[in-house]
C-alpha cells in the first residue's frame, strides 16, 4: 500500500485509485523513457511528455498530503512541496514543448 495513511476521511476507492494512478503513472513514464530512447529522428519530442506524468504525479500526491494533515503538520508542508513541483513541472511541460514541438 501507499505511504499515507488515509484515516476515516478517505474511503478504499480512493486507496485504490490513488495506489493504481501511481502504478499506471510508473509504467508510463518507462514507456515514454524506452520510446525516447528508441526513437532515433527526434529522441527529445517525449520529454514533454515526461514532465507532464511527473506533474500529475506530484499534484495528485500533494492533494493527497494535504487532504490527509488532520492530524500532522509535516504532512501539510510536504503536501505544499509536492504542490510546488508539481507546478514546476506543468511550466517545464509547457517550456520543453514550446522547445521541442
Amino acid at each position: 500500500m501507499s505511504d499515507i495513511s488515509f484515516g476515516k476521511r478517505y474511503s478504499r476507492g480512493f486507496q485504490k485509485f490513488y495506489d493504481g494512478f501511481h502504478l499506471v503513472a510508473g509504467v508510463v513514464c518507462v514507456l515514454l523513457l524506452l520510446a525516447s530512447m528508441v526513437s532515433r529522428e527526434n529522441p527529445m519530442k517525449f520529454f514533454p511528455l515526461i514532465f507532464l506524468d511527473a506533474a500529475a504525479l506530484n499534484l495528485v500526491t500533494a492533494y493527497a498530503r494535504i487532504k490527509t494533515s488532520y492530524r500532522r503538520r509535516y504532512q501539510r508542508s510536504s503536501g505544499f512541496g509536492f504542490l510546488l513541483l508539481g507546478i514546476i513541472m506543468l511550466l517545464l511541460t509547457v517550456a520543453t514543448g514550446i522547445c521541442v514541438w
